[in-house]
């Protein structure tokens, strides 16, 4: 039995590959987590017996990083939203040629394609831009966090400034440098097909058999399916990326204190707590604190970072 020749596409274009859409939710759900872990990390230093967890100058710092990690899910979404209306018309120029004879010139469609390309590279473009702004806040505030902190409680930064939570920063700057860069290849690819359709002669040149219609429409036809899984529940992330985690809650389940061995002000006095990193405020495991020697400062690792990250740069 003879195996199936693969069928060759020399005019059409075949989907975005959909490991960038899912990469991409990813990292958005990995940037509620990191901010998530910040901000209960944040609330370890407060009293317990007070009735309020987090300051007010906590919370204004946090805000403009938490709004602007939100934005990326509308920054995903309108992304997602000009990759459907690509698609569709894609799928459009499918059936036109499919139903027109071979020898038919450049069909309507394909102006309406090319427009829908422009503005997908556009919609990559200033996601790929927010999302280097989530990582310059991240720095900033970072920095404008510790001298906040400092004035809430004695020897507050202990508790936050901890190599577990530099990892975790180190962690969410990675993913904002990864996320740019994917709206960056997401946008290549439509900036590619933009300029390929503008060519009036490819198509006379390179008219597609039936054979790579079928492929094409089959392959868009489940990319559209699947463009549903990562649109899903964007709104709901976004929202809990700038809301924040229920800290009130997992103080009142004694999740939270319970890891720093913090149940009530008697108790902190008879035996006083060492400092520990919040790891997940929905479990009762935590890693208890290293020796201070052993700590990496908070600020060192972002400042290292900002070192590398410019001095790279001007070796370019």
């Amino acid at each position: 039995m003879s195996e199936s020749q693969p069928v060759l596409i020399s005019y059409l274009r075949l989907p975005p590959n959909e490991q960038l859409f899912s990469r991409l939710k990813e990292i958005l759900l990995l940037l509620r987590e990191k901010l998530e872990h910040l901000t209960l990390a944040l609330a370890v230093p407060q009293d317990p017996d007070s009735p309020f967890v987090l300051p007010k100058e906590v919370n204004k710092a946090l805000k403009p990083l938490r709004t602007a990690a939100s934005g990326q899910s509308i920054a995903l979404g309108n992304v997602l939203f000009q990759t459907r209306l690509f698609a569709n018309k894609t799928l459009q120029l499918v059936d036109t040629l499919e139903a027109a004879d071979s020898k038919v010139e450049k069909p309507d469609v394909i102006e309406k394609l090319i427009y829908n390309a422009k503005t997908a590279v556009e919609s990559c473009e200033t996601a790929a831009k927010e999302m280097e702004e989530v990582s310059e806040l991240t720095t900033s505030t970072i920095q404008s966090l510790r001298p906040v902190i400092d004035k809430t409680s004695n020897n507050a930064s202990a508790a936050v400034f901890t190599e577990e939570n530099s990892q975790v920063v180190n962690e969410l700057l990675k993913a904002t440098r990864e996320g740019s860069t994917l709206f960056r290849q997401t946008g290549q690819y439509y900036r590619d097909a933009g300029e390929h359709f503008r060519d009036d002669e490819a198509l006379r040149a390179n008219p597609p058999s039936p054979e790579e219609i079928n492929v094409v429409r089959q392959r868009w036809t489940a990319f559209v399916t699947s463009l549903g899984d990562y649109e899903a529940d964007l709104s709901k992330i976004g929202a809990a990326i700038r809301l924040g985690p229920k800290v009130h809650e997992a103080r009142r389940l004694g999740r939270l204190w319970s890891r720093f061995g913090k149940t009530s002000t008697q108790d902190r006095t008879t035996t006083p707590a060492q400092p520990r990193t919040i790891l997940d405020a929905n479990t009762s495991d935590h890693a208890p604190a290293r020796p201070r020697e052993r700590n990496v400062s908070f600020l060192r690792s972002i400042w290292q970072w900002i070192l590398a990250h410019f001095s790279t740069k001007k070796n370019k």
